[in-house]
């Protein structure tokens, strides 16, 4: 059974803390040291001040606490969180919806759950909100939330993605427990969680601690999976066309009739795509004279590469991690995580921004992903005991510092 409850909000007073803008930072514990330091540069109630709540950063939440720079609500309510943005001239809206997950007894889905986290504290559980999906084909609950929410938001953040993030009260207690009850009997599968890709340490015990989560409907139109691209560089004796070669021995390869058609290359990926796996690289020579392959992988390839990884770690792989280990195990015999950790792999969102900065001498080597859909991801999500690799990401991303959970509860 889920159970999910009304919580005590802390949320920002905007009289005392600043301007809305300055005060919110990506909803994931884990954070570079640059992008701690941008963040915390922004304001001294930024968000990510509270990375990664230790001790010092509870006094920091007590302190914010006694200023009155983060009030408590009054009471224990839901929440609408809408997220708005523009793709292909679309206005596209995700709603979620903000609770308190309970774990319930041991054994549990929520406990099984609960223990996927990479929080080293419960506490924790109270900034970054988790993700969820649930299945509402009718979209009754989206129906609920719009008949209770505040007539105004509470909060309005834009973040550099171009999102708008929209958090609203749900004013009504008979709404706030129909939704409640709506949940029930309901699976919630975990697609996006606030860590970073590296496996995920099981929490010794959340039997009492309540967590902070955003609840999302899998029809939700606004809601995709997006991909990760990779720039690779600092790889000594690298032969792009040698790679090439080597991967063709277990895919089909065709040539790019131009590289500086973004658009055209990847409508054709997504073509491949539709009947297997497809990838892109663009390497060899120097800066103006570089090829560039798509590769497909049909579902003979794929089942081969998927046994060979099956067979290593005992995990049913997602298709980027397929590509990751057909083109840096096999074909280059190298460690992801060591080139990772190595700075010689940066991953790129925006594939023309990915394309651009390919253009330099010191990058050897561009891998243009394509994303597992929505569905394959909640398939999958199950059998694999960490979260989505770095390879892709849910779009659009979740931000903390709309709402913490209360500290009283």
């Amino acid at each position: 059974m889920t159970e999910i409850n009304p919580f005590k909000g802390l949320r920002y007073n905007l009289v005392k803390s600043g301007q809305p803008q300055q005060l919110f930072a990506p909803a994931r514990a884990f954070l570079s040291a640059e992008e701690r330091a941008l963040f915390k540069a922004k304001s001294p109630f930024n968000a990510s001040h509270l990375f990664p709540f230790a001790s010092e950063e509870q006094k920091a939440l007590a302190d914010w606490l006694e200023e009155q720079a983060v009030r408590e609500d009054e009471e224990a309510i839901l929440y609408l969180y809408e997220q708005n943005y523009q793709r292909d001239k679309e206005r596209l809206t995700c709603h979620n919806l903000v609770a308190a997950l309970c774990p319930g007894r041991a054994g549990s889905p929520a406990q099984s759950l609960m223990r996927k986290l990479p929080w080293g504290c419960p506490d924790a559980g109270k900034l970054w909100p988790v993700r969820l999906l649930y299945d509402d084909p009718d979209h009754e609950v989206d129906a609920l939330m719009r008949s209770a929410k505040s007539p105004f938001p509470d909060t309005v953040v834009h973040d550099d993605f171009g999102v708008e993030h929209r958090l609203f009260r749900l004013q009504s207690k008979e709404v706030n427990h129909n939704i409640c009850k709506w949940f029930l009997n309901k699976e919630l599968q975990m697609v996006d969680a606030p860590t970073s890709n590296k496996a995920i340490l099981p929490l010794a015990d959340h039997q009492q601690a309540h967590i902070l989560v955003s609840l999302t409907n899998a029809q939700a139109t606004g809601l995709s999976v997006q991909p990760t691209h990779q720039l690779l560089s600092g790889i000594s004796s690298f032969k792009f066309s040698k790679l090439v070669k080597h991967l063709g021995q277990s895919s089909t390869v065709h040539s790019m009739t131009s590289l500086r058609d973004m658009g055209g290359t990847l409508e054709r990926l997504q073509e491949l795509g539709e009947s297997g796996i497809a990838f892109a690289l663009i390497g060899g020579g120097g800066v103006g004279r570089r090829s560039g392959h798509l590769f497909h992988l049909s579902d003979r390839d794929i089942a081969a590469l998927e046994a060979e990884i099956i067979d290593k770690d005992n995990i049913r792989p997602f298709s980027t991690q397929l590509v990751e280990h057909m083109v840096y195990t096999k074909g280059l015999s190298k460690d992801l995580q060591i080139l990772r950790d190595r700075g010689q792999i940066t991953s790129v969102n925006d594939p023309e921004e990915a394309m651009k900065i390919s253009r330099s001498k010191d990058v050897q080597m561009l891998l243009l992903h394509t994303a597992p859909t929505l569905k394959l991801l909640r398939q999958r999500e199950e059998q694999i005991p960490h979260c989505a690799p770095l390879s892709f990401y849910v779009f659009p991303p979740l931000i903390s510092g709309l709402v913490f959970r209360s500290e009283s509860e």
